[in-house]
């Protein structure tokens, strides 16, 4: 910003307001030399910078955060001189200057061995943990908000677990267990109910919203943005209330709206780039890629060579593992398919490297042991949470079947083992036939017990090396391991069947449930990526003609 800090106005905050009303007294008494006068002048910017921060005014905060933290170290005033540096490496983690951030960080955790101050170490903790989930290392982010939180128990301060739990929550959404995620972001809304934290209501609605919409429910969803939005505007902050235009924007693209969620995905980024927000400059520059593979494809990969500029500036590796899985669908929609080839590529290198699957398999759970040694029974509750989400991070939430990343890591490793004449290994694509009716006439509380069951019932009928998965949906993946041809349409056949003949009535006296399955083997396609294009081929041949039924050609 251009204007002088000294003369920033903003009338929205009556709290603001009045400090600058009584900036030019405290600066006019603070050239007596006087300590105390010198402290309440260092005082009055903080407090400034502190309202500039949370309406996302970047550059102002932090020019004011400097001129307080020159009259601490004057005063060597050392809680001063550590909560301006810490809002200082806050700033850094807003702009995306993750390495400036974790460098200012690692300072204050060894200045606390000195001069200890829990309360500040707590909130310096949580930041170390997003400056690791910022760069794809999310072991070491559990790590620090764990951390965090067992400064909790030390500290008379309910709100101070708020953010930590709010992060916790992201991770559990990166992981797709929404409703763990869901649950953190509940309960930390729950502390601050009713408070004046306004930023914080703000941006755990919106994390709220987000969730929501994943799993689908965009009437809610709309809702909860909506009601962030509004609270982030009385708050005056314009990073929440371009997240609430941009959860919007991507509700409108899944509603297929596509002129409408671009135009509030623009407005998105304009105000992230006027925050210099670079993390969700590029979250909201794939989104608008996505939209414009449709409207615009020349746009589209504009919008994914900046985020992936952006993503190496700043070393955020997770992100860019995301850019460039979009970077390969819009080069092959553009039929340039060794573009496509190059960028799926590097996503699978790079997304190995940050592979969410393995998210406490890296954890040092003897190391948080004993950072934890004053809490002997929340360490043992940490572990345990920690095997919890190690297991919930390879199945899927709902019907207990590894997820789709433990299928693509088990195909990977195993496709090809099998290649005698007799044996092979079966790959089948089982789909619920009319699963959208059984939703739309029953309810979705009804279409998931039934996903449920189906995934017991195949389990019941498959082998112990057999293996299930959910691919997605009202989609599972069967794995037939080691079997003849013969024996693996048995198998096959036999879920179907025990999915047809199952009693429905139970859950509704005219439900009826069936299933089409399309199976190949890997004699037939060495390629995992066209053995599964092959299998569901065969799913929606047996789809058009005539439904419950194994297509195996």
């Amino acid at each position: 910003m251009k204007e002088d800090i000294d003369s920033v106005k903003t009338p929205k905050n009556p709290i603001l307001a009045n400090l600058e009303a009584n900036f030019v007294k405290l600066k006019e008494t603070a050239k007596s030399g006087e300590e105390e006068h010198q402290l309440n002048l260092a005082e009055n910017y903080k407090s400034m910078a502190e309202i500039h921060f949370r309406q996302s005014n970047y550059n102002v905060s932090e020019k004011l955060y400097s001129k307080a933290l020159a009259i601490y170290a004057r005063l060597k005033n050392n809680t001063g001189l550590t909560s301006c540096q810490n809002a200082k490496a806050s700033i850094c983690l807003a702009k995306g200057d993750l390495a400036a951030a974790q460098s200012k960080l690692e300072g204050l955790l060894q200045m606390f061995k000195k001069h200890p101050n829990p309360e500040l170490e707590h909130i310096v903790l949580n930041n170390m943990g997003i400056v690791y989930e910022k760069k794809g290392d999310l072991p070491q982010a559990v790590l620090f908000y764990h951390r965090s939180l067992t400064l909790k128990y030390e500290l008379d301060n309910p709100l101070l677990p708020t953010y930590t739990l709010h992060n916790l929550a992201n991770i559990y959404q990166q992981v797709e267990d929404y409703d763990t995620a869901l649950n953190y972001n509940q309960l930390a809304l729950e502390i601050i109910k009713g408070g004046t934290d306004l930023n914080a209501q703000a941006t755990i609605l919106n994390g709220i919203a987000h969730i929501v919409s994943m799993q689908g429910q965009l009437v809610e969803a709309r809702e909860k943005f909506l009601q962030a939005q509004t609270i982030a505007t009385k708050g005056n902050n314009l990073a929440q209330i371009a997240q609430s235009h941009s959860g919007l924007g991507i509700i409108e693209f899944k509603r297929r709206n596509f002129t409408e969620a671009k135009d509030l995905l623009d407005q998105s980024l304009k105000s992230y780039r006027e925050l210099e927000e670079q993390e969700y400059i590029v979250r909201c520059l794939i989104d608008l890629a996505k939209i414009n593979q449709t409207l615009n494809l020349n746009e589209a990969l504009a919008h994914v060579q900046e985020a992936r500029r952006i993503c190496k500036t700043n070393g955020f590796q997770s992100l860019l593992a995301e850019v460039y899985e979009q970077s390969a669908s819009l080069k092959a929609t553009k039929q340039d398919y060794k573009k496509a080839f190059y960028y799926q590529k590097l996503y699978l290198e790079l997304y190995k490297q940050t592979n969410k699957a393995n998210i406490l398999n890296q954890v040092e759970v003897n190391k948080l042991s004993v950072e934890l040694k004053k809490s002997k029974s929340l360490s043992k509750d940490l572990t345990k949470q920690a095997n919890l989400l190690k297991h919930e991070s390879l199945h899927d939430h709902l019907t207990g079947a590894g997820n789709r990343r433990q299928l693509d890591k088990y195909l990977e490793d195993n496709w090809q083992q099998n290649t005698n004449q007799s044996e092979a290994s079966y790959l089948a694509m089982l789909d619920v036939d009319d699963f959208k009716k059984i939703n739309d006439d029953f309810s979705h509380t009804l279409g998931d017990e039934v996903l449920q069951k189906i995934s017991g019932i195949i389990s019941e009928n498959i082998r112990q090396q057999d293996r299930l998965f959910r691919y997605g949906g009202e989609e599972f993946t069967i794995l037939i391991n080691n079997a003849s041809t013969t024996e693996a349409h048995k198998i096959l056949n036999c879920c179907r069947l025990g999915i047809e003949t199952h009693s429905w009535d139970k859950l509704d006296q005219s439900l009826k449930v069936t299933a089409t399955i399309g199976m190949v083997s890997n004699h037939e396609q060495k390629s995992v990526k066209s053995a599964l294009k092959l299998a569901d081929e065969r799913m929606y041949s047996g789809k058009k003609n005539g439904k419950n039924m194994l297509v195996n050609e």
